[in-house]
């Protein structure tokens, strides 16, 4: 299983999970006290109440599955927060995993590392448990972000159109996760003009990686094919990333960026956290932009932080 293919593991109960786990006494939870804070009984009650108004039960086990439903939840959530290595396990109690930076068990920022922390995991080369999620966000990411196909009807047309469905293996219900998880994670937004529709969008992740990307011991501004570099060996589901590559070979040695990647630095631009340079002797890279494109040699951080 994965966060793609586990439909209970929605980022607001991993999130739960995390935030009980962060909050418990010395970061340590037990199994119980997840369960018990993340699905009590009254919620429980209430829960069979509504889905069983208007019918007969068939059985006890019918009842008995209901009862059960929030608890599965929490369970299987937890067992993907443990198999991306967000969490471990000791014995009858759940804490944060060793791995995780100071920085990343601080209560009061969970909201921003959260999302980060899962991302490292997720796109870490030497656990692919979670990679099918990585392949179908790098495919999405490198769609027109100007008309992207953003309800599960454009896009299976488009997987089979382009013979890409038995690749990602997506179908409606996985779908839909990955609307989630690419929304959680900074990949994308979703709007709902005429229904709910998905744009690819990594404004959100980029923003929140500038430290990174641009990291104290550098310059300020910096060659932009070297910043992403940094950025695709980071995030695998930008261009030159092991994940993009595998989806969109025509990213590789690119001399132009998708426009989803250009959007979201144009954006930043736009916002004053970074300044985009043209120096007619610097190597390029070329940002669509309507029906142009922009050309662009170096990036200057004005804000490593988000504020």
């Amino acid at each position: 299983m994965s966060l793609l293919t586990e439909a209970y593991a929605v980022p607001s109960v991993v999130r739960g999970v995390v935030r009980h786990v962060l909050h418990s006494r010395s970061q340590r939870a037990s199994l119980d006290s997840l369960m018990t804070f993340l699905a009590p009984d009254a919620v429980e009650t209430h829960t069979r109440q509504l889905s069983t108004a208007g019918r007969v039960l068939t059985s006890e086990s019918d009842a008995e599955a209901k009862k059960t439903t929030g608890k599965d939840r929490v369970r299987k959530t937890l067992n993907e927060c443990l198999r991306m290595g967000l969490l471990t396990q000791e014995g009858e109690e759940i804490t944060l995993a060793p791995c995780l930076p100071e920085e990343f068990r601080n209560p009061l920022t969970e909201d921003s590392w959260i999302p980060s922390a899962i991302c490292g995991l997720i796109f870490d080369p030497s656990n692919e448990s979670n990679h099918d999620l990585g392949l179908a966000i790098a495919w999405y990411l490198s769609l027109d972000a100007v008309a992207p196909p953003g309800t599960w009807p454009e896009v299976e047309k488009l997987l089979l159109d382009t013979g890409m469905k038995e690749t990602l293996k997506l179908g409606d219900v996985r779908y839909h996760m990955l609307e989630d998880w690419l929304c959680y994670l900074g990949f994308g937004w979703t709007h709902v003009p005429s229904g709910r529709k998905l744009v690819p969008d990594p404004t959100a992740y980029i923003r929140r990686s500038l430290g990174g990307l641009f990291p104290s011991t550098l310059p300020d501004r910096q060659p932009l094919p070297a910043v992403m570099a940094r950025l695709a060996d980071a995030c695998p589901v930008f261009e030159g990333g092991s994940l993009r590559s595998r989806v969109d070979a025509a990213s590789d040695g690119a001399t132009r960026l998708s426009t989803a990647t250009a959007l979201a630095w144009m954006r930043l631009r736009d916002e004053g956290a970074v300044v985009l340079h043209h120096e007619s002797d610097g190597q390029t890279l070329m940002l669509p932009d309507g029906d142009q494109a922009q050309p662009v040699s170096h990036v200057t951080v004005v804000r490593r932080r988000e504020v």
